[in-house]
C-alpha cells in the first residue's frame, strides 16, 4: 500500500482501486461497525461512506482513498493547516498513486480543499464539492460569518475567564421543531463556543476559499451554517429578553463528583483519568488513578470541555459528525477539542443549564461514559 509523505514529516497510508481516470476520495475506507453504525444509520448518516464510494467508482475511474479527516483529527496543528500545505498534502497523496491529473471529491471543510486545490495546481481534471457548491454559494455572506466567529474568539481569548450558560428559554427544553421526526436533536438550537485555537484551524481553507486566493496570516474560522444561527459570546446568551448566568460549580462539588467516579471505576476494574469543569469549560478538579496512561489526561479535559461545549454527552455526538451528518467537520474546526465518543457529560443544574462536565478516559468508550454517569448522579 503505497504511503504520501504530509508536510508535517508523517506518512498517510493510501487505498487505490480500479482502473480509469484517476479520482482522489478523502474519506475512510474501513466502514464503522457494531452498536456504533446502528446509532449512525438511525442518524441517517452511512456508517460504511467510504467503502461506498470506493466500491460505486472504481469500475469507471482509479479510485485514490485516503482518511485525510482522520490524520487531522488525530494531531490538529492549527499553526501548520495552512490551505497552502493542505494543497501540499493532497499532491503528496497524488504522487504516492502515480496520479499525475485527477479529480477531487471532498464534503465540508475538505470541499473547500478541492477549490484550494483548483486554485493552486493545474493537476486538477474534475471537482466535486459537497455542502459548499463552487458555483453562485453565497461565498461573500459566509466570509462576513467566519470573519465575524474569528474576532469572536479573538475577543474571547483576550476576556478574563467568566461564567457561561446556555439552556433553553425559560429554563425549560426547547419544542421539536416542525418536519423533525421524534428523537431528532434541534440543531437550530445548539449554540457552540469555539476558541481561537479551533478558530485557527478551521478557518484557513474557509477564509481564502472565499476570497479566491491567499488571505490574511490570520484566518477566519470555519462556521457550521447551521450552527451558527445562534452562536454567541462567552458569559452573554441571551433566552427570552435576558441574561442568564448559571451558578458556579463549586470545588466540593467537583471533589465530589471526582470521588463517585473513582469508586465506580475502582468497581469495575478500570483506573481513569477523571476531569470536572465549569460552566465556562474551566478545570476545576482533576484526577488520575494508578495505572493509566498520561495520552488520557489531555483527553479526559477534553471529553468534559465538549460536554459543556456542545450541553450533549459526548457518545451522542458520533453519528452526528460523520460524512454527510449535521455537523461533520466540526472536529477540526474546533482545533481537536472536540472529543465525539464515549465519556463526557454535562451537569446540569435545577434550571435545565449547563453549569460544567465531567470527561473520563482510559477505559472503553462505554466505560469512560458508565464512570463519567456515576460522578454526574453525585452532582
Amino acid at each position: 500500500m503505497p504511503e504520501a509523505r504530509l508536510h508535517d514529516a508523517s506518512t498517510l497510508a493510501v487505498e487505490v482501486h480500479g482502473e480509469g481516470p484517476a479520482v482522489l476520495l478523502p474519506v475512510n475506507p474501513q466502514p464503522v461497525e457494531g452498536a456504533q453504525a446502528e446509532e449512525m444509520r438511525r442518524w441517517g448518516a452511512d456508517p460504511a461512506l467510504g467503502r461506498t464510494l470506493i466500491d460505486g467508482l472504481r469500475d469507471a475511474f482509479q479510485v485514490v482513498a485516503f482518511d485525510y479527516q482522520g490524520y487531522v483529527l488525530r494531531e490538529p496543528k492549527p499553526d501548520t493547516l495552512t490551505p497552502g500545505n493542505v494543497v501540499g498534502d493532497l499532491l503528496a497523496v497524488a504522487d504516492a498513486a502515480g496520479a499525475d491529473r485527477f479529480a477531487y471529491y471532498g464534503y465540508s471543510w475538505l470541499a473547500l480543499s478541492g477549490l484550494q486545490l483548483a486554485l493552486r495546481t493545474d493537476r486538477l481534471w474534475g471537482l466535486a464539492m459537497g455542502g459548499f457548491p463552487p458555483m453562485d454559494a453565497p461565498y461573500a455572506q459566509m466570509l462576513q460569518v467566519t470573519t465575524a466567529a474569528h474576532e469572536m474568539a479573538v475577543t474571547a481569548a483576550a476576556s478574563p475567564p467568566g461564567p457561561a450558560t446556555a439552556s433553553p428559554p425559560s429554563g425549560q427544553p426547547s419544542e421539536q421543531p416542525s418536519g423533525e421526526p421524534p428523537g431528532e436533536p434541534d440543531w437550530s438550537q445548539v449554540e457552540i463556543v469555539v476558541g481561537l485555537a479551533g478558530a485557527r484551524a478551521g478557518g484557513s481553507g474557509q477564509h481564502r476559499g472565499h476570497a479566491g486566493g491567499p488571505g490574511p496570516a490570520d484566518p477566519a474560522p470555519l462556521a457550521d451554517q447551521r450552527l451558527g444561527r445562534r452562536q454567541g459570546s462567552i458569559g452573554d446568551r441571551r433566552h427570552g429578553g435576558r441574561r442568564t448566568v448559571a451558578k458556579q460549580l463549586t470545588l466540593e462539588a467537583a471533589e465530589r463528583i471526582v470521588a463517585a467516579c473513582k469508586r465506580r471505576a475502582e468497581e469495575i476494574g478500570q483506573p481513569m483519568n477523571i476531569a470536572v469543569v465549569d460552566g465556562g469549560a474551566h478545570l476545576v478538579a482533576f484526577v488520575a488513578m494508578d495505572g493509566t496512561k498520561l495520552a488520557g489526561n489531555e483527553i479526559a479535559q477534553k471529553k468534559a470541555w465538549t460536554a459543556v461545549a456542545m450541553q450533549a454527552a459526548t457518545r451522542d455526538l458520533m453519528p452526528a459528525v460523520q460524512p454527510g451528518a449535521p455537523i461533520y467537520g466540526i472536529e477540526p474546526v474546533s482545533g481537536g477539542k472536540i472529543v465525539p465518543f464515549g465519556g463526557g457529560i454535562p451537569l446540569v443544574d435545577e434550571e435545565g443549564r449547563v453549569v460544567g462536565g465531567v470527561g473520563v478516559s482510559a477505559g472503553s468508550p462505554e466505560e469512560d461514559h458508565d464512570v463519567a454517569a456515576a460522578g454526574v448522579a453525585a452532582f
